[in-house]
């Protein structure tokens, strides 16, 4: 690392990011000089080309400068991979063919206008069912992911609360019900607690729930009777909280 920043200035850092000279000495002082520093990482800088290695670089800061010693000093992105909650019969993983391949959520675009690598030699993607998530805004590439949702053979459901982005260039758009109208139970990205959402009010007629989406989606391709389905919300929330000797 030393040999490698011998051939780094800030001169070199300021030509790259837009920032002045004094901008970035100001911030390496204040850094390497108070020792209870503390980065917190969110999510936004990470959503480009380079994303992996601006987040490995900026939590590489705290390991190199020793801050994370200190009570309060270090850095963080997300602890929610500490509850391990078993989700496997909600996700149907021992139903899984391995023979049928996994396409990389963050790389939509090259999915959607034909990147051989993409699509791991595969046919072409014809048809797309999206809940929770908007990739047209948070997907990386996004003149690729736009080019691909425009395609004329693509057919795009979206199952959402919001006319997003996607939602806008979607074939069909389902409203989605909002988290006071279903059972749910949430894990925080950056506390300690497992918390239940039970349904508070009924939704207005027309959305649904993503629980009822999918059930009916396996009753019409002939897998309704398939483990896991057939059962309510609350009844996947006991089980995954069940089996962590968590709930009621």
């Amino acid at each position: 690392l030393e040999a490698h920043l011998r051939t780094r200035t800030p001169q070199w850092a300021a030509d790259i990011t837009g920032l002045s000279l004094d901008e970035i000495e100001a911030f390496a002082r204040l850094v390497g000089t108070t020792k209870k520093t503390y980065f917190r990482l969110g999510y936004g800088f990470s959503r480009q080309r380079n994303g992996s290695v601006n987040m490995h670089a900026a939590a590489s800061i705290a390991a190199v400068t020793g801050c994370w010693q200190y009570e309060g000093g270090g850095a963080f992105h997300s602890n929610s991979g500490i509850f391990k909650l078993n989700q496997e019969l909600l996700e149907g993983t021992r139903m899984r063919d391995p023979a049928i391949r996994h396409l990389d959520h963050s790389r939509i675009g090259p999915v959607l206008t034909g990147a051989a690598d993409a699509l791991y030699g595969g046919p072409p993607v014809t048809a797309l069912l999206i809940q929770n998530t908007n990739p047209v805004n948070v997907a990386p590439e996004q003149r690729l992911v736009k080019q691909g949702f425009l395609r004329d053979d693509l057919f795009s459901c979206v199952h959402e609360q919001f006319m997003t982005d996607t939602a806008k260039l979607a074939d069909v758009v389902l409203p989605a019900t909002m988290f006071l109208e279903h059972d749910d139970v949430y894990k925080g990205g950056g506390n300690q607690h497992i918390t239940l959402g039970p349904k508070l009010i009924d939704p207005p007629e027309g959305p649904r729930t993503n629980h009822f989406v999918i059930e009916e989606l396996g009753k019409r391709l002939g897998v309704g009777d398939r483990p896991g389905f057939g059962m309510t919300e609350q009844q996947h929330i006991d089980i995954i909280l069940g089996k962590r000797g968590l709930g009621s």
